[in-house]
């Protein structure tokens, strides 16, 4: 278990802040949890790669095997595991935060990303975009909202895309 403050095992160059103790009426001290990496279960690691490389503006982190078929990629604090053919089901749901949705859609656009919604504002004071991996995982990309919700914002594939 590394020390407050030192590098996640496996993740090279991540320092998190020191964790808060957690306790339960009751209970002993919980261990406070400093991180979570969603791993994205993709048909082909070299596509799935590249699509988020060249698509969604990640860079490639690390690749493990000798064929690999597990890998990580990364954009700012964002970490994604990516495993060929296991760990988990296709069609994951993920919410990313970001600075700016609309500069993002524009760099999304140009890229030639899969974005099954354009940004819209929501009730609970986020601005949204979706958008889909080759393996059929959405990524709701989401920020600070710059407005009031847009109309028709409930009336969205959030409720389960065509082909989901």
């Amino acid at each position: 278990m590394p020390q407050s403050g030192a590098a996640a095992p496996g993740v090279a160059g991540v320092s998190h802040a020191p964790a808060e103790t957690f306790t339960m009426e009751g209970h002993q001290p919980m261990s406070a949890f400093t991180g979570v990496t969603p791993i994205l279960n993709v048909k082909n690691l070299n596509a799935a790669t590249d699509y988020y490389v060249n698509r969604l503006g990640f860079r490639k982190k690390w690749e493990w095997g000798e064929a690999a078929t597990f890998g990580a990629v990364e954009r700012g604090a964002a970490v994604l595991f990516l495993c060929q053919g296991a760990q988990g089901p296709p069609g994951v749901w993920l919410t990313v935060w970001v600075d700016d949705v609309d500069a993002l859609h524009q760099e999304y656009l140009a890229s030639g990303a899969i974005i099954r919604e354009a940004p819209m504002n929501f009730p609970w004071e986020n601005r949204e975009m979706l958008v889909q991996d080759l393996d059929g995982h959405y990524l709701r990309m989401t920020g600070p909202a710059t407005g009031p919700p847009d109309e028709g914002c409930y009336r969205t594939a959030r409720s389960g895309p065509a082909g989901s």
